[in-house]
């Protein structure tokens, strides 16, 4: 995050502040950008549409039309601009997801030695996934957060934890030494 700068696209802070919506809800980065400041209220983010290079649309599935809690992040989400859109761009309309990606968070992450192909917004939407999961959610929780329709999609989307899976490996030989003579 840190690594944003300012741009002709945006705001350090607007990019950040939309890394982190990401990040907190795991909103596809079409509905961050067709967030409306009545859609922020009360520690939450109803999401009712989204914005798709130019065009104005229903969320993607039935799932997606969904409350995310945003907690402290309401504060910096509502200070981003005064017009109707959260992300909105020089010309009143939301930021442009390409724009987003080629001039601002791409440069950020080569920056940082993190760039990898397929980097980008929908990253953040992985990550959500997996973090949903490693801080106790089921896997049917993290699909309904992030508004799969099938629990399928939510499985391509988690990261492998090899942390995790040595732990479990090392409790599970722990448990059959013990037992074997």
């Amino acid at each position: 995050l840190a690594a944003i700068p300012d741009t002709r696209i945006c705001t350090a802070e607007a990019a950040r502040v939309l890394v982190l919506t990401s990040l907190m809800t795991g909103l596809r980065v079409s509905e961050c950008l067709g967030l409306q400041r009545g859609d922020v209220a009360g520690g939450w983010i109803t999401v009712e549409r989204r914005w798709r290079r130019g065009d104005v649309s229903t969320p993607k599935s039935i799932r997606s039309a969904r409350r995310r809690f945003i907690g402290a992040l309401e504060s910096r989400l509502l200070a981003l601009s005064p017009g109707t859109w959260v992300f909105g761009g020089h010309d009143n309309e939301p930021l442009a997801d390409r724009d987003l990606q080629q001039h601002v968070f791409r440069p950020a992450a080569e920056a940082v030695g993190i760039y990898h192909a397929g980097f980008g917004m929908h990253t953040m939407r992985r990550m959500y996934v997996s973090y949903q999961v490693e801080e106790g959610a089921s896997p049917l929780e993290a699909m309904a957060r992030a508004g799969h329709a099938s629990i399928g999609t939510t499985m391509l989307y988690l990261l492998e934890d090899h942390g995790r899976e040595s732990a479990i490996g090392e409790r599970l030989m722990a448990r059959f030494d013990g037992r074997v003579q």
